[in-house]
């Protein structure tokens, strides 16, 4: 199972967003499709609600390094690139057995409708807990999903 399947699944620390139109989200929660390769889940506590409506359904795939948001109330989606590294000091650990803390970093490729003010090549930033046996994901606790 390969980590680039979390996509969208977390953002780093105090994730300060690149552009003052740029968006964070502080929870994420969702599940790991480990023979497809896949992500996919819900976005909340979206900054930026004018043009996110507040969160999303994101999506994404470990074999494309592709991943997306689907802006909630019909406010566009934001496509990606991302890569992945699992952390080797995990944070996640002592939060639930089989926990595995994974750090997402990529970069928006392209944004329709409301959602345009999120610019290409804006940074994504994500530090995700999965959970390997129940291969549930969510965000490590005190940070937030950032594009």
């Amino acid at each position: 199972m390969s980590a680039a399947t979390l996509a969208f699944t977390s953002a780093a620390g105090a994730v300060t967003p690149a552009v003052k139109d740029s968006a964070t989200c502080s929870a994420l929660t969702g599940t790991v499709n480990v023979g497809a390769e896949s992500a996919k889940g819900t976005l909340s506590g979206c900054t930026d609600t004018k043009n996110t409506d507040g969160g999303g359904k994101f999506s994404g795939n470990g074999n494309t390094e592709k991943a997306s948001v689907t802006w909630d109330g019909g406010y566009g989606k934001t496509s990606t690139s991302f890569s992945y590294t699992i952390a080797s000091s995990d944070a996640c650990t002592g939060s639930q057995a089989g926990d595995e803390e994974i750090i997402v970093s990529g970069s928006v490729t392209k944004s329709t409708g409301k959602a345009v003010s999120i610019k290409a090549k804006q940074p994504l930033s994500a530090d995700v807990c999965w959970n390997t046996v129940t291969n549930a994901i969510s965000l490590l606790s005190g940070t937030k999903f950032g594009v």
